[in-house]
């Protein structure tokens, strides 16, 4: 609680992923760190024609985070793993989105 003026903070702690978390892709020779940022600015995207695309967004993108992750070993996880649970993820949410993001990430509409 500030002093100054009674406003109530809370924090919400949240581990570094990337720090602990490598994508792995066939196009990049090493794993690059996970930025889930990166994940939720792809989802918004797909999103933008919806009312409440952020908030929506926001939800969409720690589901997908929490199924992709799922998949990891050594803490790797696939560019297809992440790519193919946000398409289903989407195809269950709002198919036109799901086709959205299926333009800019081609390899998801082959796992459909």
């Amino acid at each position: 609680m500030c002093d100054s003026c009674g406003s109530i903070f809370s924090t919400q702690e949240q581990p570094l992923r990337s720090q602990e978390i490598l994508v792995s892709s066939p196009k990049q020779k090493r794993p690059h760190p996970f930025l889930r940022d990166t994940l939720f600015l792809s989802i918004y995207e797909a999103c933008k024609h919806r009312p409440r695309a952020i908030i929506e967004s926001g939800a969409l993108t720690e589901t997908i985070m929490a199924l992709a992750l799922a998949e990891l070993h050594d803490s790797v996880v696939t560019r297809d793993t992440l790519a193919s649970t946000a398409h289903t993820v989407l195809s269950r949410f709002d198919t036109v989105a799901a086709d959205v993001y299926a333009a800019y990430h081609p390899a998801t509409a082959s796992t459909k």
